[in-house]
């Protein structure tokens, strides 16, 4: 299965280029093997902090390269993959954890995950190892065993919060299932009396209060539901039709599948089916919300299918193999054998293949990322149409890329800056927001380059330059020519004079550029 896994990843290549948010490791790893730290231009990218040190090892394993980088996660899903089996097996039997093992391999967030340079798969790992040690701490009669188990369930999910606090979400099922669990022990045993009963039930009320009293609730609540303009999805059923999209057969058949998997494995059904189907609930009403978000829950949620699928597989192979024994025609005992097996085989590809997410799996190995969905814009190519270094500075609202890419601080425009001219941490480098920053900023520096992606551009909120911005630019700049293929957009303000504006608030804006490296030329002839 780690094999499979593995060749699954190299085959791959749903992602070439790196994109968006990967780039924060990629940046900070850069300045890990130069200078040991963590920072991004002049500030420092601290979260997740171990898997930049784990992208710095891959950089010295294979080179400074998107593939080295890749590989961090590639291992980390691979080694999920195998712990699908490895820990399901005994559980549910070989049968439903190959099957359980080679639907998520194949799976379109599995392959996404695995080439996407970002703490998801290691998250997703470090929260089921330590998930599925919980309910071997369950099932262990020894002390010892209990006592291993549960230390390691417990240092697991501690280290899968650290990668990512929706990890408290998955934990607040666990504790949730240890409380059903022991008030339904603590009824079903005769030998406990009515009033103990009482006292346990009325001690859980009270420390439920004081919990709810002590807790920070407005603060959480607000962090809950708190979404950055960049990552709206406003509508609570977004990962409703993110799995019918995805796996709409296996997604419409799971309550189906949850019942057959009851049937079979009562205890551990139950606790799969908690673990996708509590968390999903409550990350649709959370602010935050994409698909690599609930990535953590599918393993649970194949889990189940394949439970499912083997029963119903199983049941009906039975079927076909009784009514060919007992056919009018003449049947060999091989075909008896060979024959219900082949067209269930065939209902079974059938059955996996018609959801999309399966499709796009095989895309991306089969075709690629261009292919498969649409390329990314090509910052490698634009100083080829653009003199990037000739500018006294830059504006965008693609800020790690011109800093990966380009190796250009910048001004970053974006629509959730709290205040103008604020300085991200991460990156020691100014937000704007407003039309009115932007003519400030004629008004102070000699020259401006304004660089933006096509899906930046005249977007209302979030990360872009919003349309009327984006009309003042059009008007007031010059645009570059730049193909279209490259989806960057490209535009140039120049006027000298400004440079010698001695105001307050010219002065001031300098000073926020006063360590950026200086223009190869002032001539914008």
């Amino acid at each position: 299965m780690l094999s499979m896994s593995a060749l699954l990843w190299l085959a791959s290549r749903n992602q070439l280029i790196a994109t968006n948010d990967e780039l924060y490791h990629l940046l900070a790893a850069q300045s890990l093997l130069r200078d040991g730290s963590l920072s991004i231009a002049f500030g420092e990218y601290e979260r997740a902090g171990l898997f930049t040190w784990l992208i710095g090892i891959g950089y010295q394993l294979g080179g400074e390269s998107f593939r080295s980088a890749q590989l961090i996660s590639g291992v980390f899903v691979s080694a999920l993959t195998a712990s699908v089996f490895l820990l399901t097996y005994p559980l549910i039997g070989r049968r439903a954890a190959a099957v359980a093992t080679v639907l998520f391999a194949l799976s379109s967030n599995a392959l996404e995950v695995g080439t996407t340079v970002r703490f998801y798969g290691i998250h997703a790992l470090l929260f089921f190892l330590g998930c599925m040690l919980f309910f071997r701490t369950l099932q262990s009669e020894a002390r010892l065993q209990k006592l291993w188990y549960g230390s390691l369930s417990g240092i697991t999910l501690l280290l899968a919060f650290y990668f990512q606090v929706t990890t408290a979400i998955g934990v607040s099922v666990l504790f949730g299932w240890l409380l059903v669990l022991g008030l339904w022990l603590l009824f079903q045993d005769a030998r406990i009396s009515p009033r103990v009963r009482l006292a346990a039930v009325f001690g859980l009320l009270v420390a439920a209060v004081f919990t709810l009293y002590l807790a920070p609730l407005d603060r959480l609540i607000e962090e809950y539901r708190y979404q950055a303009l960049w990552s709206q999805a406003t509508n609570p059923r977004i990962y409703y039709w993110m799995m019918t999209d995805l796996y709409g057969v296996f997604f419409g058949l799971y309550p189906v599948f949850a019942i057959v998997a009851f049937l079979r494995h009562p205890r551990f059904a139950i606790f799969a089916v908690a673990l996708f189907v509590l968390p999903v609930i409550v990350h649709s009403f959370g602010g935050m919300r994409a698909h690599r978000y609930i990535f953590y829950t599918l393993p649970f949620f194949f889990i189940v299918c394949a439970i499912g699928i083997v029963g119903i597989l199983e049941w009906l192979y039975a079927l076909l193999k009784q009514y060919f024994r007992n056919s009018a025609v003449k049947t060999s005992t091989l075909l008896v054998a060979t024959l219900p097996a082949a067209i269930l085989g065939v209902a079974a590809f059938i059955l996996v293949f018609a959801n999309e997410g399966y499709q796009n799996g095989l895309k991306s190995i089969h075709q690629g990322y261009a292919e498969n969905r649409r390329s990314p814009p090509d910052w490698q190519s634009v100083e080829e149409y653009v003199p990037v270094d000739r500018f006294e500075v830059l504006v965008t609202p693609n800020m790690l890329q011109t800093l990966y890419y380009l190796n250009r601080p910048n001004f970053q425009f974006h629509g959730d800056a709290r205040h103008e001219f604020e300085i991200d941490h991460r990156t020691g480098l100014p937000k704007i927001s407003s039309t009115e920053s932007l003519k400030k900023m004629t008004e102070c520096f000699g020259s401006i380059l304004v660089l933006s992606e096509e899906r930046n551009w005249g977007r209302q909120s979030g990360v872009g330059i919003n349309p009327e911005s984006a009309s003042y630019i059009e008007a007031d700049f010059r645009a570059f020519e730049v193909p279209k293929d490259v989806r960057i957009r490209a535009y140039y303000w120049s006027e000298p004079d400004s440079s010698a504006n001695a105001s307050a608030e010219c002065a001031d804006l300098r000073t926020l550029t006063s360590r950026w490296p200086i223009p190869a030329s002032t001539d914008q002839s």
